[in-house]
């Protein structure tokens, strides 16, 4: 944190890139990460902000950042996994055990994510493609040691640990289409089975996000109506109804499947009877 410090001053300015350099050689060497991203951020945070850019897509065209966060995402996830070979923790336990170097794992997942965030919404034509996608998915909640992580990515994905960004300032609409139709709505991918509470709101959240991109649905915050009953992710709601263990998730997927033919737009006013009808006949089939 001192030499971090240290080069945020105008006198240490000719050394600055040198350091960043050195942060994204030991990202690439899988060394002294926690540092190395926080000097990374602190000293690209010392810059205004077209000279953020500029170095980014500078340091981008040398390591493929997006690329080269993920394979060290996937190092330290097969760390962790290393030592629960070993190690029997708890859940709970998990989150405060210290895995590798001195930072405990909840504080190594939360600065990865962090730091691909602070990179993403440095420069708006980096963004992570669908194979990307499927590989922090990949890392994080099929291959996920811990509840935590897979809750937190989640929550990461809808924004909701971070200020003033909704998840269009990260994912194009090509790969939250992708997202939603290919990961979300796969049982494959996302084990409807044991789906959290928290799995679940992810999966609300990025439903009604396609469904407004596809004009199916019209979200003012957090209200909606509905303006196409041909919504997308249908067959996946009743999937989860069917095949989810958790009676908290049960409820809320009920709530949401009621509100979906309550939300009914203007343009639907005449077909509402027509909707309910074969709404309860598929609840009795």
């Amino acid at each position: 944190n001192s030499l971090t410090d240290l080069l945020t001053r105008p006198y240490c300015r000719p050394q600055r890139q040198a350091y960043l350099r050195k942060g994204f050689e030991n990202l690439s060497q899988t060394q002294s990460i926690p540092q190395s991203l926080n000097l990374i951020t602190t000293v690209l945070n010392s810059y205004h902000k077209r000279k953020i850019v500029t170095l980014i897509s500078k340091f981008d065209n040398e390591y493929d950042i997006v690329n080269l966060v993920l394979k060290e995402f996937e190092h330290y996830r097969e760390l962790v996994h290393g030592v629960l070979q070993e190690v029997s923790l708890s859940e709970e336990a998990r989150k405060s055990y210290v895995f590798v170097g001195r930072h405990p794992h909840q504080t190594q997942i939360l600065n990865r994510l962090a730091f691909l965030e602070f990179v993403l919404l440095c420069r708006n034509d980096l963004r992570p493609s669908p194979k990307e996608i499927d590989a922090l998915w990949n890392i994080f909640v099929q291959n996920a040691n811990s509840e935590y992580e897979r809750n937190f990515f989640f929550s990461w994905l809808m924004g909701e640990n971070a200020r003033n960004r909704s998840i269009f300032h990260i994912l194009d609409i090509e790969v939250l289409e992708h997202l939603f139709n290919n990961v979300l709505c796969n049982p494959e991918l996302l084990d409807y089975t044991s789906l959290s509470p928290e799995g679940f709101k992810c999966f609300k959240h990025f439903f009604k996000v396609a469904n407004e991109i596809k004009d199916t649905m019209a979200l003012a915050g957090q209200s909606f109506r509905v303006t196409n009953i041909k919504l997308d992710g249908l067959t996946s709601l009743w999937e989860i109804l069917r095949m989810c263990t958790n009676e908290e998730v049960r409820s809320q997927t009920i709530s949401f499947m009621v509100s979906l033919q309550l939300r009914l737009g203007s343009n639907l006013a005449n077909e509402k009877e027509e909707i309910w009808t074969a709404f309860f006949k598929d609840c009795m089939d």
